[in-house]
């Protein structure tokens, strides 16, 4: 019975003309683009930074910081100031073709030359600063491969988020939300799946001399995987040109060129000012602001211990991390193909907005309980029946959380999220969307690295801000259920001004 509604679900969005066939595949294997390059990319910035030489996990705090904000601001700004002088086609091959320039600069020129392009004096400050400074420090001797780290985390949420799910926002009603967002974004989970295959096929090999690049089998891998980022790269604005050329979004583009329908230009300010003056955008925020504060916290926490226990093997430690993102792509294609639209359907968008802050909080208590009682009979229970130490239980549990909450991420999260920008004008929509995916999560990320760098002040390293990290989650999320709670009133409000029945 299941599974027979499950396939009914497909089967009523399922498109019936052969135009519509060809929009809907062209759709997915752009989104599938979009996401290999992310997911791809994702494990290999992480490797390469905190395996650096002066390095470690203590550096992602930093650069999510003084790297990764600054760049979200710039690339919200771009998008303001282009979407006034661009269509919107204009605007997505412009900022693609940015990250094209950056990383094909990388493949050719940074990585070859790294060690010659290195700021080595900065060493001698370290001598002198306080110790929370080093990693700074670090983050600028190492600027080639920080801004790697940072064009490769800033691909998800300016091409993903900002484009891509802008674009879909607009040719999409609230009821054609409700039955194919969760089963549209299987495109995305397939591409997470593709990516952690490259990845740890890649991150395994041996050096092979015939090849002309790279002097350890390492190095090898990194030219293949960045060669790969770089063919989708280019893969993706073939196929969004193709999409933007049927007949039906042709005609959509056309009519908001008409004055009676065309959105007036916006600046970053005027973004800001409408975000302020809508209490529906500022939940959408606050929940966006929550998921990313968390997933930060965690994700770090993580990090530092994948760094301890696989050291400076990169290759091990790149391929681990490939096989945690091939387990992701599994589990939120089960949850987008059987879980996220029966859960739409049958309990409405309130308890589906609900489940990711739920599950997020059960599983943080098993893997931050281990990491906190070492010692307790629990813990050394389970290291005995697994055979295996603290070390490796911790990071074995802090996959499977990771995978959790990314796989909710994709599918829970993002189709509920996008579902509660659809009631809202096209001019709240862009407007918000630019400042929510583009500023608002990497303001909730850089908020757990401003705490980091706060108690690495005091404290020698991330493992002993381990308590303190615990309590905070607690509190986001408690936050993060109390904005889901208003964004459903406001929902509801929205949908019957429009006529709407739509169960929330």
């Amino acid at each position: 019975m299941f599974f027979s509604k499950s396939k009914q679900a497909v089967v009523a969005w399922l498109p019936v003309h052969a135009g519509e066939w060809y929009q809907f595949l062209l759709t997915c294997i752009l989104l599938f683009l979009i996401s290999t390059t992310y997911n791809v990319l994702r494990p290999l910035k992480v490797t390469i930074m905190i395996s650096a030489p002066h390095s470690g996990a203590e550096i992602i705090p930093f650069l999510k910081v003084w790297g990764i904000l600054p760049g979200a601001l710039f690339f919200s700004f771009l998008y303001a100031q282009l979407s006034k002088y661009m269509s919107r086609e204009g605007v997505f091959y412009t900022i693609v073709g940015i990250f094209i320039c950056f990383f094909t600069l990388f493949f050719s020129v940074l990585f070859p030359f790294r060690n010659e392009l290195e700021f080595t004096s900065v060493d001698t400050l370290c001598e002198t600063w306080v110790p929370a400074a080093k990693w700074l420090l670090a983050m600028v001797r190492h600027w080639h491969l920080s801004l790697f780290y940072i064009c490769s985390e800033l691909w998800g949420s300016v091409v993903l988020s900002m484009l891509f799910w802008g674009f879909i926002n607009e040719i999409s009603t609230t009821d054609q939300a409700k039955r194919f967002y969760g089963l549209f974004l299987l495109g995305g989970n397939t591409g997470a799946i593709a990516a952690g295959l490259f990845g740890n096929s890649f991150s395994t090999q041996d050096f092979d001399s015939a090849l002309p690049f790279g002097a350890t089998g390492w190095e090898q891998s990194v030219y293949f995987i960045v060669g790969i980022a770089i063919i989708c790269q280019v893969a993706v604005l073939v196929l969004f040109r193709l999409l933007s050329t049927r007949p039906a979004i042709r005609q959509m583009a056309k009519e908001d060129k008409e004055p009676s329908k065309k959105i007036a230009p916006f600046t970053l300010r005027k973004a800001f000012v409408t975000l302020y003056r809508s209490p529906h955008l500022r939940y959408i925020t606050c929940i966006v602001i929550c998921y990313n504060f968390v997933f930060n916290l965690i994700d770090v926490m993580f990090t530092d211990q994948l760094h301890i226990h696989f050291g400076n093997d990169s290759g091990a430690l790149n391929a681990f991390m490939s096989r945690v993102t091939i387990a992701n792509g599994l589990i939120a294609t089960f949850i987008a193909l059987f879980v996220s639209g029966n859960l739409l359907r049958r309990f409405g968008w309130r308890s589906t907005a609900l489940t990711t802050p739920i599950v997020v909080t059960i599983s943080c208590i098993g893997f931050f309980g281990i990491l906190l009682f070492r010692d307790s009979i629990i813990t050394q229970g389970l290291v005995f029946f697994f055979a295996c130490p603290v070390t490796l239980l911790a990071v074995y549990l802090g996959g499977i959380q990771l995978c959790l909450t990314r796989g909710l991420k994709y599918t829970l999260f993002d189709a509920t999220k996008e579902m509660a920008f659809i009631p809202l004008s096209p001019k709240e929509q862009r407007q918000g969307k630019a400042v929510i995916d583009g500023v608002a999560s990497r303001f909730g990320k850089s908020g757990g690295s401003f705490f980091y760098q706060f108690l690495l002040l005091f404290l020698p390293s991330i493992a002993a801000t381990l308590p303190y990290v615990g309590i905070l989650i607690l509190v986001i999320i408690i936050l993060w259920v109390y904005a889901v709670l208003g964004l459903t009133r406001s929902l509801q409000s929205k949908l019957r001004e429009k006529g709407e029945q739509a169960v929330i």
